[in-house]
């Protein structure tokens, strides 16, 4: 389970999301599809974050910053 309380990752443009990403993939490796309830494809920036848990029954959480 991951939760997030607080989340901010910069971007050049205030308004729109184009650069600086936060994924959540759960596997091992970020290989696979990112996780739909964390913002998926597209991934999370600026302060739009899940306000719920993240649960998984994997065994693995990869966070990739990119």
């Amino acid at each position: 389970m991951i939760r997030f309380q607080s989340f901010y990752i910069p971007s050049q443009q205030h308004l729109l999301c184009d650069e600086n990403y936060l994924y959540l993939f759960d596997s091992n490796t970020p290989q696979y599809r990112a996780m739909a309830e964390a913002g998926g494809e597209r991934g999370l920036c600026q302060h739009h974050f899940p306000t719920q848990p993240i649960f998984t029954t994997k065994s693995f959480v990869t966070i990739v910053f990119r």
